[in-house]
C-alpha cells in the first residue's frame, strides 16, 4: 500500500514539475517576441533601401503589381535578374498585394518572420534536449545579436529570415520523425520544409549532414552519448546505413538545388584565384567568430582588401580553425555539443564562403543568421558543463545571462540607428572601410538626390581605387562613371555626359543602361539614327526590357514610323503595364492617327492607375474636345487643376519640414515645385520667400512675397515678412 502511494505521489510531482516547465517554456516563448518587437519595431519606421530592394519589391512590375499567376509563373521561371528565390519572390508579391508599397508592412513581415524563427528553434531545442534554459539562452542569442539586425532591418534580406523559417521547422519535423521512425507522414514534413526553404533561399544546401550530426547530439541515433536527452523511452539506435539512407532524398534536393543556383546566378569567373577565394574563406570564418563575441564595426559590405589578404593572417586562421576542428573531433564524445555546434557553424557557411564566385562582397553578416547557431548551441553548453559543479550556478548564469543580452540589445539597437536610412548606412559602412569602393558608389547614388557636387565626388572616389580594369569591383566603377554621365546630363553638359557613358561602356560593353543614356542624349541632339543603334544593342542586352522598347518607340515617333512607335509602345505595356509615360504617348499618337476612341481608352487606364497625376485629366479633356465634348472637357480640365493643387500642397507640406530640419536648398526645391504645379498658391510663394530670405538672396524673397499678396491679399505672414524686408 505504501508503495503505490509511494509511486502515486512520484506521479503527481513529475506532473506538477511537468506543467511548471511548460508555463516557463511559454514565458520563454512570450519575452523573445517581447525583446524582438522591442529591438526590432523601429524598422516600422523605416522605408525601403535602394539597395536591392528595388529589384525585389519596388521597381519590379511583376512583383509590385501583387499576386496573380502570370506573375507567381514568373517568380518559379525567371525571377528577378534571373535569380531563383522564387518563394521569397512570392512573398514579396504577397506584402505588396497586402500592404501596397509602404514600407511598414514588408518591414512587418520580416520582423515577424523573426519572431517566429526565434520561438520555433527554441521549441525544437526544447524538445530534443530536454534543457529549458539553455535552449532558451540560445533562441535568445539568435534573436538579439546584433549581426542579425541585417537580415530584420532589410527588406531584400526577405530570404534569410524565410529560408531560416522553414529551416527551424525542418529541424522541428525532423526531432518529431525521428520519435516515429516508421511514419511517413512525418519524413514528408521534413521534405517539404526543406523544399520550402530550399526555394526561399539555397544556404540550406547542407541541412543533410546537418541531421546526422543531430542524429549524434542530442538525438542519439548512433547510440547513447552522454548528454543525449531526446525521451526516457526514445526508440532504440536504428542501423548506420539506415540513418545515412534516409537523408539521400534530401541530398538529390541540395543537388538539385545547387544545379539550379549555378545555372541561374552570377558565377562568373573574375580575377581572384582560387587560392585567394579559400584564403578569404579562412579569414571570415574566424572573423564571424570573433563578431560573435565583439559585435563592433559591423558593415553592410565587406569588400576585399585591395593587396589581397596578408600570409601571416590567413595562416593564422587556418591554424585556428583546424585546431578548433582537431579539438572537436577529439573531443567528440565527451564534448558532443560542441563538435555538433563546430560543425554545424562550418558545414552551413560553405554555400556562402564564396570559394565559387557568387559577389563582390568578402563576408556579410547575413550569412551568420543560421551558421552561428552551432556557436550558440557550442557556448550555451559548454558553459552548463563548466559550471555543473558551482553551488551558485543558478545565480550566476542568470545574471551573466541577463549581461551578456542586455548587452547584445544595446549593440543591436546601435546598429539598428545605421539602417535607418540609405545615407547612414553607407557612410558608416566608409567608416568601417574609407576604401571600400561599394560603399563610395552607393553613397553616390544616395546624394545624386540632393547634392550632386558631393555625389560627383563619392563618385570619382570609387573610380581611383582599385586602377585594374579587371578587378572585382569593376561593376561598380562602371556605376560611378553612368552616375557621372547622368549628372552631366542634368546639368546640360552633354558631351562629358556621353563621355562619361561612353567610359563606362568601355570598362563593361554589356552595361545596358550607359548605352540607353546615350541614345536619350542623342535624341535630344537629334542623332535619331545613331540613337537608335544604341537602343537596338540595349534591347540586344536585356530582350524585353520595357526601358528600352520605351525610348525606340520614342526615337520612332520622332522618326516619323508611327506604326513601328505604336508597336513598341503596345510592347512596352505588355512588359510593364505600369508604364505610365508609355501609355500617355500612346494616347497621344493614337489620337493624331485619328483612333480617338483608342486614345480615350489609354487615357483612362492612366486614371485608373494613378487618379493624383494631373497630366492624364488634360490630355482626356483634349481628347473630348476633339469628339465635341466641350462640358465634360471642362470636368476633367477641373479635375487636373485639383490634382495638380493635392500634388503642391504635398510638395510645399514637404518643403516646410525640410526648412524646419535646417535643409534649406532642398526646402527651395520643394517649394519651387509646388509652385510650378499650382501657380497661384499664395503659401508656397511666401514658404519660398522665406527660404530665399534665409539664404540672404532678399530680392528673390520680396518678388515672392509680392507674388503671394498678390494671390491672397490677407495672408498677413507674408505683408509681416515683407515689412521686415523693407525696413532692413
Amino acid at each position: 500500500m505504501s508503495g503505490a502511494l509511494i509511486q502515486s505521489q512520484a506521479s503527481t510531482q513529475r506532473g506538477s514539475e511537468g506543467r511548471a516547465e511548460t508555463w516557463r517554456a511559454i514565458a520563454v516563448c512570450g519575452l523573445l517576441v517581447l525583446a524582438i518587437l522591442i529591438l526590432f519595431g523601429r524598422t516600422l519606421q523605416q522605408g525601403f533601401s535602394d539597395y536591392d530592394d528595388d529589384i525585389f519589391v519596388y521597381n519590379e512590375p511583376h512583383i509590385s503589381g501583387g499576386l496573380s499567376w502570370s506573375a507567381i509563373v514568373w517568380a518559379f521561371t525567371k525571377g528577378p535578374q534571373g535569380w531563383w528565390y522564387p518563394l521569397s519572390v512570392v512573398s514579396h508579391m504577397l506584402d505588396c498585394q497586402l500592404y501596397g508599397l509602404h514600407p511598414a508592412g514588408h518591414h512587418l513581415t520580416n520582423l515577424l518572420l523573426h519572431a517566429a524563427s526565434a520561438v520555433v528553434l527554441f521549441l525544437v531545442l526544447w524538445r530534443m534536449t530536454r534543457g529549458l534554459w539553455p535552449s532558451a539562452m540560445v533562441a535568445a542569442l539568435f534573436a538579439l545579436h546584433p549581426l542579425h539586425v541585417e537580415p530584420v532591418a532589410w527588406v531584400a534580406s526577405r530570404r534569410d529570415v524565410l529560408s531560416g523559417f522553414f529551416f527551424v521547422l525542418a529541424l522541428g519535423a525532423y526531432g518529431e520523425y525521428v520519435r516515429h521512425p516508421r511514419s511517413l507522414w512525418r519524413y514528408l514534413a521534413v521534405v517539404a520544409f526543406f523544399a520550402l526553404g530550399l526555394m526561399a533561399k539555397s544556404m540550406l544546401l547542407t541541412l543533410p549532414p546537418l541531421l546526422l550530426l543531430l542524429d549524434y547530439w542530442p538525438l542519439g541515433r548512433f547510440g547513447r552519448t552522454q548528454s543525449y536527452a531526446v525521451t526516457p523511452n526514445a526508440p532504440p539506435a536504428p542501423l548506420p546505413w539506415r540513418i545515412v539512407l534516409e537523408k539521400l532524398p534530401l541530398l538529390a534536393l541540395s543537388i538539385a538545388m545547387a544545379c539550379t543556383t549555378m545555372r541561374t546566378h552570377d558565377v562568373r569567373p573574375d580575377t581572384m584565384t582560387l587560392a585567394e577565394r579559400s584564403a578569404n574563406a579562412a579569414v571570415s570564418c574566424v572573423a564571424y567568430i570573433g563578431q560573435l563575441f565583439v559585435p563592433m564595426r559591423l558593415s553592410v559590405f565587406y569588400s576585399h582588401p585591395e593587396a589581397g589578404r596578408p600570409a601571416w593572417q590567413v595562416a593564422a586562421a587556418a591554424a585556428l580553425l583546424l585546431a578548433i576542428t582537431v579539438a572537436a573531433v577529439i573531443g567528440r564524445r565527451s564534448y558532443p555539443y560542441f563538435f555538433v555546434g563546430w560543425f554545424w557553424y562550418i558545414g552551413m557557411l560553405v554555400p556562402v564562403l564564396g570559394i565559387v564566385f557568387v559577389g563582390p562582397q568578402s563576408r556579410a553578416d547575413r550569412y551568420t543568421y543560421l551558421s552561428q547557431i552551432g556557436l550558440y548551441i557550442a557556448l550555451v553548453w559548454g558553459a552548463m558543463r563548466l559550471g555543473a559543479s558551482w553551488p551558485s550556478r543558478r545565480w550566476v548564469f542568470g545574471i551573466s545571462s541577463a549581461l551578456i543580452l542586455v548587452v547584445l540589445m544595446a549593440c543591436s539597437w546601435r546598429q539598428m540607428d545605421f539602417w535607418r536610412n540609405d545615407r547612414a548606412l553607407w557612410e558608416h559602412a566608409l567608416a568601417c572601410d574609407p576604401k571600400n569602393v561599394k560603399a563610395h558608389f552607393m553613397l553616390g547614388l544616395v546624394l545624386e538626390e540632393t547634392d550632386e557636387t558631393s555625389a560627383a565626388a563619392q563618385y570619382r572616389q570609387a573610380l581611383e581605387m582599385g586602377p585594374n580594369e579587371q578587378n572585382i569591383y569593376l561593376w561598380f566603377r562602371t556605376q560611378a562613371h553612368n552616375g557621372l554621365g547622368n549628372i552631366a546630363d542634368r546639368k546640360g553638359d552633354y558631351d562629358a555626359a556621353l563621355d562619361q557613358y561612353g567610359q563606362a561602356l568601355k570598362l563593361d560593353p554589356s552595361f545596358q543602361p550607359a548605352e540607353i543614356n546615350t541614345g536619350r542624349i542623342l535624341v535630344t541632339q537629334g542623332k535619331l539614327d545613331e540613337a537608335m543603334v544604341h537602343f537596338q544593342r540595349s534591347a540586344e542586352l536585356v530582350p524585353d526590357d520595357a526601358i528600352a522598347v520605351c525610348c525606340m518607340a520614342v526615337a520612332q515617333a520622332q522618326q516619323g514610323k508611327t506604326d513601328e512607335a505604336i508597336a513598341n509602345y503596345r510592347k512596352t505595356l505588355q512588359i510593364d503595364p505600369q508604364a505610365g509615360v508609355a501609355r500617355s504617348n500612346l494616347a497621344t499618337l493614337l489620337a493624331e492617327c485619328g483612333d480617338v476612341d483608342g486614345a480615350i481608352v489609354q487615357v483612362r487606364r492612366l486614371i485608373e492607375t494613378d487618379p493624383d497625376a494631373a497630366i492624364p485629366y488634360y490630355q482626356m479633356a483634349q481628347m473630348l474636345r476633339r469628339q465635341g465634348k466641350s462640358s465634360e472637357a471642362a470636368g476633367y480640365d477641373e479635375r487636373g487643376r485639383q490634382a495638380n493643387r493635392r500634388y503642391a500642397e504635398t510638395q510645399n507640406k514637404r518643403g516646410t519640414e525640410l526648412a524646419q530640419q535646417g535643409q534649406t536648398n532642398e526646402a527651395i526645391n520643394q517649394f519651387q515645385t509646388a509652385i510650378a504645379a499650382a501657380p497661384d498658391y499664395a503659401q508656397a510663394h511666401c514658404n519660398l520667400a522665406d527660404a530665399l530670405a534665409l539664404q540672404g538672396n532678399f530680392d528673390g524673397a520680396i518678388a515672392h512675397y509680392h507674388r503671394a499678396l498678390e494671390i491672397d491679399p490677407s495672408l498677413s505672414s507674408a505683408k509681416q515678412s515683407l515689412d521686415k524686408l523693407s525696413h532692413r
